[in-house]
């Protein structure tokens, strides 16, 4: 943000650009078939690579303080419509070879995370943070792909994805593409179930820890320890209702 404002003739030089993928890529008909300009639709976009640039960008332009010369960046934006399956999570990993990159980050590639992130907001008003250094939203405004990841392996029948949730949640996102990753967010998660899974997280992790602040010794550490066990068992006495029900009273 700091060259942005005020070196941004060198912007260019000290960046390493900006690598964006896109569902499909379209280019209007002014110009002709000629591609080398244009006017282009990207659709399912994502950024892979340079996520931290275009926060910078966007920082100084809500700013107001940019000056007037420009700042240039080079930005990749790659069609995945010809692509085969696995080229976006190839690139993901290519591109951030020399950036530390979390499985968490993967996870933003998989469709049904851009689904539930558009339905969150639009049903219910809420903000779904996924990629790693997006801000948590504060509890009344939304939740993380952390949070509700948690929320639903606890929730699964198989306690094994709890014990998962509680050592290593990162092993939960290994692979989008199979188990336990797909056990958890497919095509047949709703936003309704997701949103009320973090609520009932919430609600057990509250209770817990007041109990907490009041409890000593042994009681104590199984309080904190246990935590997710405890709402294993939780999601398992609340299994005969069903959270995709929209007149279900689940914290009445």
């Amino acid at each position: 943000t700091a060259t942005l404002l005020q070196d941004p003739q060198n912007f260019w030089y000290y960046n390493n650009g900006i690598t964006v993928l896109c569902g499909d890529i379209s280019k209007k008909p002014l110009g002709g078939d000629d591609r080398r300009r244009g006017e282009f639709v990207c659709s399912g976009v994502t950024v892979v690579n340079g996520a931290q640039t275009v926060g910078c960008i966007g920082t100084a332009k809500a700013s107001g303080q940019l000056p007037q010369e420009s700042a240039w960046v080079l930005v990749r934006f790659i069609s995945l419509s010809a692509a085969p399956g696995d080229f976006a999570s190839e690139i993901t990993r290519a591109t951030n070879t020399q950036n530390r990159i979390e499985r968490r980050d993967f996870v933003s590639l998989d469709p049904v995370q851009d689904r539930l992130r558009s339905e969150l907001l639009l049903e219910n008003g809420k903000v779904y943070a996924i990629k790693t250094g997006e801000p948590d939203p504060l509890p009344d405004t939304g939740c993380s792909v952390s949070e509700a990841t948690i929320a639903l392996a606890c929730g699964h029948p198989d306690s094994t994805l709890t014990v998962t949730a509680k050592r290593e949640i990162s092993r939960l996102w290994e692979d989008i593409h199979k188990p336990p990753y797909t056990l958890l967010f497919n095509d047949r998660l709703s936003v309704l179930k997701l949103w009320r899974s973090v609520e009932i997280t919430r609600a057990v992790d509250a209770t817990l820890k007041a109990l907490q602040d009041e409890a000593e010794g042994r009681t104590r550490l199984i309080l904190v320890h246990g935590n997710r066990f405890v709402l294993y068992r939780v999601f398992r006495r609340l299994s005969d209702h069903n959270l995709d029900d929209p007149d279900l009273d689940f914290l009445g």
